[in-house]
């Protein structure tokens, strides 16, 4: 950033209006410097899609780090300390991409952690100490954010009832810890009346983690710039179209099954790939976008 504050205005533009723009661990990463202060001369407005540091899995303690990478030296068969850096040079290509799966990995531990340097503090604590840049900013959603770490299930059963007690041991495990109450409570805010597939049966599932994992935070992160940040501008959108042809293969190898997922909101360069209600939705939001940030720009072929 720092490069780029300096060297902007060589390739026509602004180096007192830079727009930082990130989506997932990028909108966490660019939300991590908004709580950064070292951070704050190098840029102007922000953009987060479905990301940032108030997320429940945006920051990282020494000991998650630590177990998740004793799993996966364990799952790459690097566990000799004094051959550790050669092991891992011969991980071959398909080994490293069969355990950096999604599906697989067991919980996330690559993010940052309270390092006093970069991240002086927890960020709630950075937040209630209002230490935080106070500059223009979009925060983004997609309606249905957890389709993604839900859609394994959907190779399991087609049988209702497998859905909906995958959602109450959902339920279970999350709240193990909480009393019975706040189990009912979210059971019956998220549990629908009427089912009628087996995803309508899911998506009680998708919209609990969607909110627990997602949506919470960007919500969190409004409201506290609102209240406390008034002299400035928070534009909050949730995304929810779901597109007919799935462009995203790769994080969606089955399909999105009419769920507005995680990084749809993406537009991709092979815009083949789009019927015409995606294309109006991607350009629509291109021209919110521009209009934020008017030095931003996306190559369109």
């Amino acid at each position: 950033m720092k490069w780029v504050k300096e060297n902007i205005a060589c390739f026509g533009g602004n180096p007192k209006s830079i727009t930082i723009f990130g989506e997932s661990a990028g909108g966490a990463s660019v939300s991590a410097h908004t709580l950064s202060n070292g951070s704050w001369e190098f840029f102007d407005k922000a953009i987060l899609q479905s990301g940032n540091m108030l997320m429940p899995w945006a920051i990282m303690t020494n000991s998650q780090i630590e177990d998740g990478l004793k799993w996966f030296l364990g799952k790459v068969n690097c566990n000799n300390d004094e051959n550790l850096l050669e092991c891992l040079r011969n991980v071959t290509e398909d080994k490293w991409k069969s355990v950096v799966n999604i599906q697989e990995i067991e919980g996330i531990w690559t993010g940052p952690n309270v390092d006093r340097e970069f991240i002086s503090d927890k960020p709630q604590k950075i937040w209630e100490d209002k230490d935080v840049k106070n500059q223009d900013i979009i925060i983004g959603i997609t309606k249905d954010e957890m389709f993604l770490l839900q859609q394994h299930v959907l190779q399991k059963s087609t049988n209702i009832s497998y859905y909906l007690n995958h959602f109450e041991e959902l339920l279970k495990m999350t709240f193990k810890n909480s009393s019975k109450a706040v189990y009912e409570k979210a059971r019956q805010f998220y549990k629908p009346k009427c089912i009628s597939s087996y995803l309508e049966a899911l998506k009680p599932s998708v919209a609990f983690e969607s909110d627990r994992m997602m949506i919470c935070g960007s919500r969190q992160e409004a409201k506290l710039r609102s209240k406390h940040m008034n002299t400035t501008k928070v534009y909050v959108f949730q995304y929810s179209h779901a597109p007919l042809v799935n462009y995203i293969p790769s994080l969606y190898p089955y399909g999105v099954f009419g769920f507005a997922a995680h990084a749809l909101d993406i537009t991709v360069r092979n815009s083949a790939f789009y019927t015409d209600r995606t294309s109006q939705c991607y350009k629509m939001g291109l021209s919110v976008f521009v209009r934020f940030s008017p030095f931003f720009f996306i190559s369109q072929t």
